[in-house]
């Protein structure tokens, strides 16, 4: 199993203590963001323009593609997130860049 994205919505009390949950989200609400997509739907610092939440999903994938493929520390915490529940707070249906890391962990590079 690769990893299952979980809208934080749906999470059961106490998923922050539960290893088997990884928040994948941007920082703040104490967690660190390390996970994040830069890229924010609606107006985006890092590019100075407005993205749809599937562009900014799209955007999100060409960066951890092109990490993925050049540094093996972070494929390899990439790798850490196998079998776990990715939690954000995108809707369950709609595009997520949780599911970015979903891909690389099923080997979907294309």
């Amino acid at each position: 199993m690769s990893a299952l994205v979980v809208c934080v919505r749906d999470c059961p009390p106490g998923w922050e203590r539960d290893l088997d949950f990884v928040y994948v989200g941007r920082a703040g609400h104490g967690h660190d963001g390390r996970w994040g997509n830069r890229h924010r739907v609606g107006w985006c610092s890092a590019c100075a323009r407005t993205h749809a939440r599937g562009e900014a999903v799209a955007l999100h994938w060409e960066e951890v593609l092109a990490r993925w493929r050049v540094d093996e520390a972070y494929r390899a915490a990439v790798e850490g997130l196998r079998g776990r529940n990715l939690v954000c707070f995108c809707e369950p249906l709609g595009p997520c860049h949780a599911r970015n890391y979903v891909r690389l962990l099923e080997g979907r590079l294309s």
